[in-house]
């Protein structure tokens, strides 16, 4: 029943503590023996967040909807004790690597195929005989930070040999056009946009831009590509592969940025990923724009998951919480003084970067209003009188919804139907008025043409 769903709705919205009442201090990871023999860890991500996150209204939502930011609950940020209202503003996007492709030089290829040797070459039936014809094909991947017992090293991140292990790609996202019968290819007006979308990562992995330079083929070729030892396919049309960390633009970093936000890079490609030995080189320029609601001073945000450590990598307790709530105190630039709660209940502040972070709640002079309002109510409500009230007159005004529910249901269905209409008549009122303009215009045009014929 309606009565029945409204409870169940006052049980989920019903705050939590805090989480420096809620939260263990320091998360004892447990090792246990495997079957081997060999040491590892008994626990997951699942048990990890069951105990360094808060069973708030928004971490159960977030559990059960399979939601990325799983932000923790506060009383003293929280709007009158009410969910997070912008948490979920983004729709799914975290921002955008902008990549501006310039040019490329000395590629090579390293394969051949049959219909280029001889006189058959003439023909036009490949084109892997002279110069090269490439194009370029973008996407992001985020490599994801492995548990120190698992062999990473002490940054939390995984060593050179089984980094390729813990990656996840995206779908290719822009391929440029293909630029014939040239080593050193130039395109021009190629400007590419690849989303970031939340989830696509897991908790401080780093976003890398991988670029896959390719031979195009002809239609000839592609109609019998892959055939062994004659006809080459699309993996050997690969002229190389190179990769950039953008972590480190995303998170405003200007470490080898010739300006603020903006990256030109020289990125060598090479046939097998790590081997000695490039195919050639490429060039971008590449800049990121979050997305989402700017940021405003006493605005209430959170980490982005690129940003934020993951609590399966710390060695020690992180100074910040990964998944709580922040203040903005002020504002400098890109720059953004924050206010954050520690373990222990105390404040403190600390500079990030505006890329780090998105826009969890934020409160206008009608929130104000509507607080200040309720104040007085609130304060009755909080007496032993006000809360014996508010538990005797509640099944009363429950029962009455239920009972004006079909006539409010009714006038809602009356006032579309009214809207359907009205609608419907401007249409029409629209409609006869276009249809009389034209009617005066034309007989105005043949009343002067009749006009122009007896003139003459």
């Amino acid at each position: 029943t309606s009565s029945q769903q409204r409870s169940l709705s006052r049980a989920l919205h019903q705050p939590r503590p805090s989480s420096s009442s809620a939260c263990p201090s320091i998360v004892q990871l447990t090792k246990g023996r495997s079957e081997k023999g060999a040491v590892s860890p008994v626990h997951n991500m699942d048990s990890m967040d069951s105990m360094m996150s808060i069973d708030t209204y928004e971490a159960t939502r977030a559990r059960q909807l399979n939601l990325p930011d799983k932000v923790q609950w506060n009383a003293e940020y929280a709007f009158r004790d009410s969910p997070y209202r912008h948490l979920h503003h983004q729709q799914g996007l975290i921002g955008n690597v902008e990549v501006k492709l310039l040019e490329a030089a000395d590629l090579k290829r390293s394969y051949w195929s049959a219909l280029a040797l001889g006189p058959v070459k003439l023909l036009g039936l490949s084109k892997a005989h002279g110069k090269v014809s490439s194009y370029v094909e973008m996407k992001l991947k985020s490599v994801s930070p492995k548990p120190l017992n698992s062999g990473a090293r002490r940054d939390g991140y995984a060593e050179e040999v089984n980094e390729h292990d813990n990656r996840k790609a995206l779908p290719i996202q822009a391929r440029s056009p293909v630029v014939p019968s040239n080593d050193n290819p130039v395109w021009h007006n190629c400007d590419y946009r690849l989303e970031l979308r939340k989830g696509s990562m897991k908790d401080g992995s780093r976003v890398i831009l991988e670029l896959q330079c390719f031979e195009d083929s002809t239609a000839t070729e592609n109609l019998v590509s892959g055939m062994p030892l004659v006809m080459p396919s699309v993996e050997d049309r690969l002229l190389g592969t190179g990769e950039v960390d953008v972590t480190g633009l995303m998170l405003g970093e200007e470490d080898g940025q010739s300006h603020a936000g903006v990256l030109d890079v020289w990125i060598p490609i090479y046939k097998v990923h790590g081997a000695a030995g490039e195919t050639g080189r490429v060039r971008c320029i590449l800049t990121y724009k979050p997305y989402g609601m700017e940021p405003r001073e006493n605005d209430l945000v959170a980490f982005e998951a690129f940003s934020r450590r993951s609590l399966s990598t710390c060695t020690c307790q992180p100074i910040l919480p990964p998944l709580g709530p922040m203040k903005v105190l002020q504002m400098r630039g890109s720059n953004l003084l924050i206010e954050y709660m520690m373990k222990n209940g105390m404040k403190a502040t600390m500079k990030l970067h505006r890329n780090a972070i998105f826009v969890i709640e934020r409160t206008s002079l009608v929130d104000g209003a509507v607080n200040l309002a309720l104040t007085p109510a609130d304060a009755i409500l909080s007496t032993e009188w006000g809360q014996h009230t508010s538990r005797a007159v509640t099944p009363i005004i429950e029962a009455a919804g239920d009972l004006i529910m079909p006539a409010i249901l009714s006038a809602r269905i009356l006032f579309g139907a009214v809207r359907t209409a009205g609608m419907a008549g401007l249409t029409g009122l629209q409609a006869a008025t276009h249809a009389v303009v034209a009617h005066s215009h034309h007989e105005h045009q043949n009343r002067q043409q009749r006009y122009e014929h007896r003139r003459v």
